[in-house]
C-alpha cells in the first residue's frame, strides 16, 4: 500500500490527470463494471463530462511543460580592472581611478562616485583629502554582485617653511691699528683657460598622458565649446593626434546625432579647443558629463579619456523634414597649383551612420588612367576635414601631393565614408584631368 501511495505522489500532475480522466471515460462508456460499479445513466453522463475535462486539462498542462524553454544560464560579472594611479597621493592632489567590468548589467563605485557605465575600461579624475577605500560593485547578468576594493593612501600637505629667527645683536669690535700694506711683486699674467660650452641635455618626454583643467562654453542649444589642457607622451606612434569629445547622458549613452570638430594634440603639454554639436531633428536631451579623449589614429580608437561633469540641455536645431537618400553630385574642381586640387561637391546624407566627423566624413582621391591612386597624395578638409551633416549640404576638400615626381590623373573619386563601422557608404567617379608635378 505504501508503494502505491508513493507512486501516486511522485507522478507528475499532468500524467495523473490524464490517467484519472481515462478512468472516468471508461466508466462512462462501459457502465457497470463486474457488478460492483453501477453508476446508472446520470452517473455515466457525469463521468464522461468529468473524464473529458480531466483528460483535456492534463494534455494542455503536459504540452505547456514540454514547450517551455530551458532556463538560460546567466553569466556572473567579472571585474577586469580596479586601480588607483598613484596609490599614494598628497592631500588635495588628483588621482586617476580606473575600472573595467565584463558581463555586468550595472556598476557602482562607493563612496562619493555612484553609478558608472559598465564598460571594459574607464578612468575617473578624483581629488582626495584623506585616506579613502573605494569599492567597485558589478551586478552580473545572473543578478549576483561581485566586489573589489582599492585603497588610496593620502599624505598630509607639506608644512609651510618656518619663519627665520630675528638677528641677535653682537658688539662691534674696535678696529685694529693700521698696518702699512706690502706691495707684492706682480706675477706674470696667465691667460684664462677657455672651456667649451656645456652640451644642452636632450629634451625629456612627459611621463604619462593626461587631460585636465576642463572648461566649457555654451555656444547654442545644440553646440558647446570645450577647452582642456593636455599632456601627450607620443606613445601612439604619431607626433600629432586628434582630440575628440562626447556629451553623455545620465545612463552613460551619448547624445543622439553627436559630432565634433576635432582639435590636434602635439607631443608634450598644450591646450586644445574643440566644438561639440548635436544634429538633432526633433526632441530634447540632457547630458550630465563630457568625455574628452586623445585618439589613436592608427587604430581609430579612443586611447586615453577623462570624464568631466557638465550639464547641458540639447534642443533640435531644425524642424523635421523628409531626408533624401545618400547622394554625391555637382562636382566642381579648382586647379590651385601643380601640387594642389580643390574639390567641392553637394551631397545628401540620411543620417543612418550617425552625425559628425567622428562617425561620417567625405573623402576625395585623384586616380590615374589605370584606376590607381596618384602616389603621395592625400586630402584635407577646408573648415573641417570633409565635414558632413544630416540632410543636404556642401563640402570642400583639398587634394595635396608631396614629392617632385610627375603624374597625370584622369578622374577624381569622392566617397561618403563611415567610421563606426568603417566602410564606404557611397562613391561617385567624376572625370577630371590634371598634371601633378
Amino acid at each position: 500500500m505504501d508503494d502505491i501511495v508513493k507512486t501516486v505522489f511522485s507522478t507528475p500532475i499532468p500524467n495523473l490527470l490524464i490517467l484519472v480522466g481515462l478512468l472516468f471515460l471508461t466508466i462512462a462508456i462501459v457502465g457497470r463494471i463486474s457488478g460492483k460499479i453501477d453508476p446508472g445513466n446520470a452517473g455515466r453522463i457525469a463521468a464522461g463530462v468529468i473524464g473529458g475535462a480531466l483528460l483535456v486539462t492534463g494534455l494542455l498542462m503536459h504540452l505547456r511543460l514540454s514547450s517551455s524553454p530551458a532556463p538560460s544560464i546567466a553569466k556572473p560579472a567579472r571585474i577586469l580592472e580596479f586601480s588607483a594611479d598613484p596609490p599614494t597621493v598628497a592631500a588635495g592632489k588628483p588621482i586617476r581611478l580606473c575600472y573595467g567590468v565584463a558581463d555586468a548589467r550595472s556598476a557602482r563605485i562607493e563612496p562619493g562616485v555612484g553609478e558608472v557605465k559598465p564598460v571594459e575600461r574607464e578612468c575617473l579624475s578624483l581629488t582626495l583629502v584623506e585616506r579613502t577605500s573605494y569599492t567597485l560593485t558589478a551586478m552580473g547578468l545572473d543578478s549576483q554582485p561581485v566586489r573589489r576594493e582599492v585603497t588610496v593612501e593620502v599624505t598630509p600637505a607639506p608644512a609651510p617653511p618656518a619663519k627665520p629667527s630675528p638677528p641677535v645683536a653682537r658688539p662691534i669690535p674696535s678696529p685694529a691699528p693700521p698696518v702699512a700694506p706690502r706691495v707684492p711683486t706682480p706675477a706674470p699674467a696667465v691667460p684664462p683657460a677657455v672651456s667649451p660650452p656645456p652640451t644642452p641635455p636632450p629634451p625629456s618626454l612627459p611621463a604619462r598622458n593626461d587631460i585636465r583643467n576642463f572648461r566649457a562654453t555654451d555656444v547654442s542649444n545644440n553646440e558647446v565649446q570645450v577647452t582642456v589642457d593636455y599632456t601627450y607622451t607620443g606613445n601612439f606612434g604619431a607626433s600629432e593626434i586628434p582630440v575628440g569629445a562626447a556629451a553623455l547622458q545620465g545612463d552613460g549613452n551619448e547624445i543622439p546625432g553627436l559630432g565634433y570638430r576635432p582639435a590636434r594634440a602635439k607631443v608634450g603639454d598644450g591646450t586644445a579647443t574643440l566644438n561639440l554639436y548635436a544634429d538633432l531633428r526633433t526632441g530634447a536631451y540632457a547630458s550630465t558629463t563630457i568625455r574628452v579623449c586623445l585618439v589613436d589614429t592608427s587604430r581609430r580608437t579612443k586611447s586615453y579619456c577623462e570624464t568631466f561633469p557638465y550639464r547641458k540641455t540639447w534642443l533640435a536645431s531644425r524642424s523635421p523634414a523628409a531626408t533624401r537618400p545618400n547622394d554625391i553630385r555637382n562636382f566642381r574642381a579648382v586647379d590651385v597649383s601643380d601640387t594642389d586640387l580643390q574639390v567641392t561637391v553637394d551631397y545628401a546624407y540620411d543620417g543612418s551612420r550617425g552625425a559628425g566627423l567622428r562617425y561620417i566624413y567625405m573623402a576625395a582621391i585623384a586616380l590615374q588612367s589605370d584606376g590607381s591612386q596618384v602616389p603621395r597624395t592625400d586630402f584635407v578638409g577646408l573648415g573641417g576635414p570633409g565635414e558632413v551633416r544630416v540632410g543636404d549640404g556642401t563640402t570642400t576638400m583639398l587634394i595635396k601631393k608631396s614629392g617632385s615626381e610627375t603624374y597625370t590623373s584622369t578622374a577624381v573619386r569622392v566617397c561618403l565614408v563611415s567610421n563606426e563601422p568603417y566602410g564606404q557608404l557611397l562613391c561617385k567617379l567624376f572625370r577630371y584631368t590634371k598634371l601633378w608635378r
